[in-house]
Formats: C-alpha cells, sequence, structure tokens
C-alpha cells in the first residue's frame, strides 16, 4: 500500500498542472516560494536569474514551525531578496491561536513583503465548521496580525478557494492568487500570481513555485 506522502508526491508530479507561460515583459517581477520540501537552496543563484522576491513558509496550525525557515530567511536577505512570510492556515484551528503562533515566530524578522496567510481546501479539515464559521477564522487571524504588525494580511489561495473565502469578505485586502488560467478568472486586482508549481532551477532541489508581482519593478 502506497503511504499518504508517496501519492502526494505522485499526484504533484503527474496531476498537478504545469503552469501558464508568462509574459515577463509584461510582469518582470519574478519570484519564487519556498518551504522544508524545497531542499537546499542556492538564494544567489536563485537572484543571478532574474529572481528578485521570495515567500518562506513560516508556521502552520497552533504549533508548527517550517524547520527551514530561519535558514532559508538569513540566506535570502544576504542574497538581496524581498522577503515575506506566510502562515499555512488549518480549518479546524482557532484563527486567533493560529495568529498568535504566526507573529511569535516572525516578530524579530526584518520582512519587506506582505505577511500572508494561506488559505487552501485539498487536504484540509474543515473540523466541522461551515464556510461562514470559516471565515470568521479568517477575520480573527486577520485582526490580530493586523493590531500587532499594522499592516493587512495579504491572503494566498485558489481561484475556488477565492470565491469560497475571500470574495466579499476581504476585498480590500491584498491578493496572491494561485491560477493556471491568464487571465486569472477573478474580479479584481491581484498583487501577486502565482503561475506554476513546476518550476526548475539548478539552485533548488525539488520542483519550484513560480510567481510574479503585479508591480512593474521591485
Amino acid at each position: 500500500m502506497l503511504c499518504l506522502g508517496m501519492l502526494a508526491a505522485l499526484y504533484y508530479v503527474f496531476i498537478t498542472p504545469k503552469g501558464i507561460e508568462i509574459d515577463h515583459a509584461a510582469y518582470p517581477a519574478r519570484g519564487v516560494d519556498l518551504s522544508e520540501h524545497s531542499g537546499r537552496v542556492d538564494f544567489d543563484g536563485l537572484a543571478s536569474e532574474g529572481n528578485t522576491f521570495v515567500f518562506l513558509k513560516a508556521t502552520e496550525g497552533v504549533s508548527y514551525v517550517d524547520p527551514k525557515f530561519e535558514e532559508y530567511y538569513a540566506a535570502a536577505k544576504k542574497a538581496g531578496l524581498d522577503v515575506g512570510a506566510y502562515h499555512f492556515f488549518r480549518f479546524n484551528k482557532s484563527g486567533k491561536e493560529q495568529a498568535q503562533h504566526f507573529m511569535r515566530i516572525i516578530k524579530d524578522k526584518k520582512l519587506n513583503l506582505p505577511l500572508v496567510l494561506d488559505v487552501e481546501e485539498w487536504g484540509n479539515s474543515l473540523g466541522g465548521k461551515s464556510t461562514d464559521e470559516l471565515k470568521l477564522e479568517l477575520v480573527a487571524f486577520s485582526k490580530y496580525v493586523q493590531k500587532v504588525s499594522g499592516q493587512r494580511v495579504m491572503f494566498y489561495t485558489n481561484e475556488s478557494g477565492y470565491n469560497r473565502f475571500i470574495r466579499g469578505t476581504f476585498d480590500h485586502h491584498p491578493l496572491w492568487i494561485c491560477s493556471f488560467s491568464n487571465p486569472p478568472r477573478i474580479n479584481r486586482d491581484w498583487t501577486y500570481c502565482q503561475y506554476s508549481h513546476k518550476g526548475r532551477f539548478p539552485f533548488v532541489k525539488g520542483w519550484v513555485d513560480l510567481n510574479v508581482s503585479s508591480k512593474t519593478n521591485r
């Protein structure tokens, strides 16, 4: 019997869409997002390939800390990349407690990109909550982070997650959309777009998520 980790890997390689082509003349600001699954990363090499920013996974749920966050943060800053951090939201946990955990880990970091709440439906237990109840937990997370940091949370999600959780509730927050349609099928502006899960660089061991910024420069 295949273990869940192997099944997830097979899904990622064979089923996950490759992504779309992006006009880098229109969107010259390019970057990646990374977590412990990225393994060893040469951040100077990523910068030499034209990447100007990176989002790093910091936390998940109410207790998990990405084992590579501190290492990646230091190396990315040293390489001169713009750095942001994200929290993977667990639907079956308290929004405020997750926000407190996130802020404890990033409180001393000099981040020059938005703080991100990663909202994904795939593999995420709803914990018996309705969509409206989950939105309240997202609001609690957002309010706490804004109170502590002074900035609005940027939401990362795909088109389905956007329509279910973000649209109409967080319209004034910046959006990082994962989309494999060009342009994304959402009726609003986005700040960042993740357009591929299968980028490859000689400076990273595995697949890399590729992103562009809607800004024309850094």
